[in-house]
């Protein structure tokens, strides 16, 4: 999962079972700190950046 271009979480899929793991607390930190400077923090703007990346296998 990324926020705008920021990775903050990766998801793996075996057979059925898909789990989901947060990169490192630094990668969120670094997301809060972009969206506050900016202003866009707790916005609809700041939700809509939210998003996941391409699959690749």
């Amino acid at each position: 999962m990324y926020w705008k271009e920021i990775p903050v979480q990766v998801q793996a899929t075996k057979d059925s079972e898909t789990q989901s793991l947060p990169l490192d607390s630094r990668f969120q930190e670094a997301v809060d700190a972009i969206s506050m400077m900016e202003g866009s923090y707790g916005s609809d703007e700041y939700l809509d950046a939210w998003e996941w990346g391409e699959y690749f296998e």
